[in-house]
């Protein structure tokens, strides 16, 4: 039995008076291609924000989220380089909002820390707070830690 759609001519088998082309191409989205986000957009945006959340948790005082959301950002921030030769905008605000939310938080807290243990009237205030919550001064509650490591 002879098949019209299926000749030497044609070899995709499809029909000669196909509307949509010979590759079965629809005529009415044309020849543009598909626009593209640039090689890591997503992780540079992610970057950026993790940086943003770096610098805005230290005006909440929570420290500890500001290093960690700058230090995942920063990651992202470099891994969205990829094989470009160049870091676009977006991870660049990330890295520079995650530097900054490192370097303020671990000032703040190395401030806090020396603060602490240099000023004995700021020593005695923990030490009295730590005896109304816990029942033992903080340097007793130390003391009693670092006897417990060796």
């Amino acid at each position: 039995m002879w098949n019209p759609y299926n000749n030497a001519d044609n070899p995709y088998g499809n029909q000669p008076d196909n509307p949509y082309g010979q590759n079965n191409q629809n005529p009415y989205t044309g020849s543009r291609p598909s626009p593209s986000k640039p090689s890591g957009d997503s992780l540079a945006m992610a970057a950026m924000l993790l940086g943003i959340l770096s610098v805005s948790t230290l005006f909440m005082l929570m420290f500890h989220f500001s290093m960690i959301f700058g230090s995942i950002g920063i990651v992202l921030a470099v891994l969205s380089k990829g094989q470009a030769s160049k870091i676009i905008g977006k991870a660049k605000t990330g890295i520079v909002c995650a530097v900054i939310g490192i370097a303020v938080s671990f000032s703040l807290c190395s401030s806090a820390f020396i603060a602490l243990y240099t000023n004995p009237e700021l020593m005695e205030q923990v030490n009295e707070v730590f005896e109304e919550w816990y029942g033992m001064s903080y340097e007793d509650m130390m003391d009693s830690i670092l006897d417990n490591i060796d």
